[in-house]
């Protein structure tokens, strides 16, 4: 769509990505909000939300407050890599078969050319913090439509199923971690960063569920580190 003035409003047909803040000096005060064509969800993803909202039976502040705690120095010390994909999750790796037979040799597709705009390397911890990413909750799950969300008023209810499976695989993706000499926590942290970060670019409700997947799993981790804390000056 564009402007009179030729200036590009919407990337498609519907979409409010460049008109949110206009849309939102509409809004009166409210208490319920609901959005019945939500496209990519990002009016409501971006909107103030409620002072507190419960997850789970988890109370959580707001993703700022969250963002605030978050040791960004610490995060954005990553490891510079030459080979790094950008974009590695499962169903952008293939296992070549012959006969039956599933051979180790693997096919990355669809990488990244570039990595926040440097050329030459990329970070290790987010290619590893994007596949487990993958393997905590599975895009074959969300096909078939094996979850649920559910808002009322500021009390969030979700659910996926896992297979035993991924739950073995991602304690061994730990083990392996640990072993190459890598930051198990870090990539936890970066893991539900990416679960906020790609949230808008899925369909309703799987974007919603991932929204508050990463915001939970921040909240959680942070409260884990401060009582780890506590305990240890405490001793």
């Amino acid at each position: 769509m564009v402007s009179a003035g030729g200036l590009r409003v919407c990337i498609y047909p519907g979409a409010k990505t460049k008109v949110k803040d206009l849309l939102y000096s509409y809004f009166p005060s409210h208490y319920t909000y609901i959005e019945p064509f939500a496209g990519s969800y990002v009016v409501f993803l971006n909107k103030k939300l409620s002072p507190i909202e419960i997850i789970n039976d988890i109370e959580t502040p707001t993703v700022n407050e969250i963002m605030s705690q978050l040791d960004w120095n610490w995060l954005c010390t990553g490891i510079p890599s030459e080979r790094f994909h950008g974009d590695l999750h499962f169903e952008n790796i293939l296992l070549e078969e012959r006969d039956g037979y599933s051979f180790f040799k693997f096919t990355f597709l669809d990488w990244r050319q570039e990595f926040g705009g440097l050329l030459e390397y990329g970070d290790i911890y987010y290619d590893l913090a994007k596949l487990n990413h993958g393997i905590i909750i599975s895009h074959e799950i969300i096909d078939k439509e094996l979850f649920s969300h559910s808002i009322s008023n500021d009390v969030v209810k979700f659910d996926f199923l896992r297979k035993n499976v991924s739950v073995e695989l991602e304690r061994m993706f730990e083990k392996f971690i640990i072993e190459e000499g890598y930051e198990y926590r870090k990539v936890q942290y970066l893991t539900y960063l990416i679960f906020l970060n790609i949230a808008s670019l899925h369909h309703y409700p799987y974007g919603l569920l991932l929204f508050h997947l990463g915001k939970l799993g921040l909240w959680k981790l942070l409260q884990e580190d401060k009582a780890k804390e506590n305990k240890q000056n405490e001793n």
